[in-house]
């Protein structure tokens, strides 16, 4: 999902992406005990820690990769056959797939919604602000020197920078 907002908008337009990238653990999936906590690569599926593993596999094309297309995943997913890595798919409707995740999405979009709204409001609100800040800065310049151009430091007392 792809949310883009901006201070134009009143409300955020939302894209849903048919493409993307899937991470898998390298280690079988387990419901988490106090014996199996400590396994990083059962429960985690980052790519900086599951590389480290001695059964991650990338790059390879196939099914087997612990990184691969949303699309290729699909395909697993929609098929009913044994694939070479030995995934029996689950027959699933692609179609159905893709309805399901529109719907998720939309709800998740009126979830944060407000959310993005207020904080577009208040962006804009901060942005009037600050340009209103700059217009008294230089209108100040243009008091102090006639011109208009005037030096503004950073870091007054010369703490870097320059000035």
């Amino acid at each position: 999902l792809l949310v883009v907002a901006s201070e134009e908008m009143e409300e955020p337009d939302a894209f849903l992406c048919t493409e993307g990238l899937a991470r898998f653990a390298t280690m079988p999936y387990q419901a988490p005990t106090s014996a199996n906590l400590d396994k990083q690569f059962m429960h985690l599926t980052n790519y900086s820690l599951n590389k480290d593993s001695k059964d991650y596999v990338a790059d390879t094309n196939s099914d087997a990769d612990h990184k691969r297309p949303l699309s290729a995943v699909l395909r697993e997913l929609c098929s009913s056959q044994v694939t070479g890595g030995g995934f029996v798919g689950h027959g699933l409707d692609e179609a159905e797939i893709w309805q399901e995740l529109g719907r998720m999405a939309a709800h998740t979009l009126m979830a944060i919604s407000p959310a993005l709204t207020n904080a577009r409001r208040a962006w804009a609100v901060e942005r009037t602000r600050r340009k209103r800040h700059l217009k008294a800065l230089k209108k100040l310049a243009e008091t102090l020197n006639g011109t208009g151009a005037a030096e503004w430091n950073a870091t007054p007392g010369g703490r870097g920078g320059g000035g």
